[in-house]
């Protein structure tokens, strides 16, 4: 099941990475020009599945932000892992009511997901 086909109760978690090994991917210290997204579909703390794509808004000029934060709202995700978000970012994402969790850059996927109680394993 890829993200964009996603019709069902499950939790979407975006999350901006500086690479793309899925869980044990690590948190970059941006956002929206991060080098990856990594998608995580939860479902009652359980991974139902990663997915891990190249963010082709890394080199974009202005609005790279902006533009995340429509493709995070279009594909369904209720929440983004993130160490900060720019103005836009944060404000599209708030009005969405899309929550951001705050997290250390560098830490992995896994152990933030973990330690705020979003993950048994």
């Amino acid at each position: 099941m890829k993200p964009e086909s996603r019709r069902s109760s499950r939790i979407l978690r975006v999350v901006a990475s500086t690479d793309a090994p899925g869980l044990d991917a690590p948190i970059s210290s941006m956002f929206a020009r991060a080098p990856y997204f990594v998608i995580v579909d939860l479902e009652n703390g359980r991974v139902k599945g990663v997915w891990s794509y190249p963010n082709t808004l890394a080199g974009a000029g202005g609005g790279a932000g902006r533009a995340a934060a429509q493709w995070i709202i279009s594909i369904g995700a209720s929440m983004v892992v993130a160490p900060t978000l720019g103005t836009n970012a944060s404000m599209i994402l708030g009005s969405a009511g899309i929550r951001v969790l705050v997290a250390e850059p560098g830490k992995k996927l896994r152990d933030v997901l973990r330690s705020h109680g979003l993950i048994r394993e």
